[in-house]
């Protein structure tokens, strides 16, 4: 039985290379058969959030099923913890993120819990229903469908204010968001696959709309 004596490396591989058959797994459910353990249960937890599935409007049926949202949890987490950096292929970069973090300590799965827990709610707070979701200034609505670099901009941002006094009023923000999306730059990198410079272009942006800054 490969898949119970051996390490990880090669469980997942074995898993990867049986995705190329019939039965078609997604990268997060292939992380989830392999990488087993307290941070995986951590991620089930949080993705079962009703107010974080309240803010998701995944594009595809099947999103509700095929662990999107677990890995949206992971994602937080991996940006978060790398400081917005990252220089590998997307889902390398979360696998390894996984992989080091698979069993944490109860001090840590604790932090992340309220770390993701804080940030939802602050997200809700001043977002609600538009969290995640783009605004078009032509048409003057906002979409009904979660795009994920939003998505990764709007939580690592709001993490950073958990605890702390934030002054601008959510109205305020909402419209100071919607000028935000229309700027061609910041559009742009909502587009980009690059990883470092243009996550944390996003994130900075928004956190200067929160801090109510112009720095």
């Amino acid at each position: 039985m490969i898949l119970n004596e051996s390490d990880e490396e090669v469980k997942y591989e074995v898993f990867e290379r049986l995705n190329l058959g019939s039965i078609q797994l997604t990268p997060q459910e292939i992380r989830n058969n392999t990488l087993r353990g307290d941070f995986n249960d951590l991620l089930k937890e949080l993705a079962s959030e009703k107010l974080f599935k309240d803010m998701l409007n995944l594009k595809l049926k099947k999103d509700d099923t095929n662990m999107a949202h677990e890995e949206l949890v992971l994602r937080f987490f991996a940006y978060h913890d790398s400081g917005y950096k990252r220089t590998e292929n997307l889902s390398y970069f979360l696998t390894e993120y996984m992989k080091e973090n698979q069993n944490p300590t109860k001090d840590k799965i604790r932090t992340l819990r309220e770390l993701f827990i804080g940030t939802i709610q602050l997200v809700y707070k001043y977002l609600g229903e538009k969290a995640f979701s783009n605004f078009g200034e032509k048409v003057g609505k906002w979409a009904s469908v979660t795009n994920r670099s939003l998505y990764d901009a709007e939580m690592l941002a709001f993490s950073d204010f958990i605890g702390k006094e934030i002054t601008i009023s959510s109205d305020n923000f909402v419209r100071k968001l919607e000028e935000l999306m229309a700027d061609p730059e910041f559009k742009k990198s909502l587009h980009s696959q690059a990883g470092g410079t243009m996550i944390e272009k996003r994130v900075n942006e928004i956190k200067k709309i929160i801090s109510n800054s112009e720095l």
